[in-house]
């Protein structure tokens, strides 16, 4: 995959966590992000529409319906911009906003449960870190539009093919 957005979303984060989590729990996380299917292009047109605050095509000389890389949150589209600039546009996935805050509403929850029930974990303070996530989760939800001209890419992602 030519595009790999380098912060952690969603389980990304405790996927790596092997010192905190079993090969079991790893595995079914790895399986959050790296088991997404696309969405299509027409599922997310409303999300896009709002986004521009109208149609793709008053903006895009060229928007391409396969995406470069599905996410738990998002997905990313190839596309160029009416003055020809290339550029890779990062689109919400319905319903996610909901989903979002129905799983920190969880982890607060647990979060609450564990910090009054288990004194060894009071010292880290899992409500206080729960919600510093939630809080670092929710900044990333908030973009509008995300698009990256291929010149502001690391250069190892700049060799990506662009056709």
């Amino acid at each position: 995959m030519c595009v790999a957005w380098g912060w952690p979303t969603g389980w990304s984060a405790p996927a790596g966590r092997a010192d905190l989590f079993g090969p079991e729990w790893i595995a079914e996380f790895e399986k959050l992000h790296s088991h997404v299917p696309a969405v299509p292009l027409e599922a997310l047109l409303p999300q896009l529409r709002e986004d521009l605050g109208g149609e793709p095509q008053g903006v895009f000389a060229r928007f391409d319906a396969e995406p470069l890389a599905a996410a738990s949150i998002a997905q990313v589209h190839r596309a160029q911009l009416k003055d020809g600039t290339e550029v890779v546009v990062k689109i919400r996935r319905p319903g996610i906003t909901e989903v979002i805050e129905a799983d920190l509403r969880l982890l607060d929850r647990l979060a609450a449960l564990a910090e009054s029930n288990l004194p060894a974990l009071k010292p880290y303070r899992p409500q206080l870190l729960v919600r510093e996530f939630a809080k670092s989760l929710r900044r990333k939800r908030t973009w509008r539009l995300n698009a990256v001209t291929p010149s502001a890419l690391p250069p190892t992602w700049r060799r990506c093919p662009t056709s």
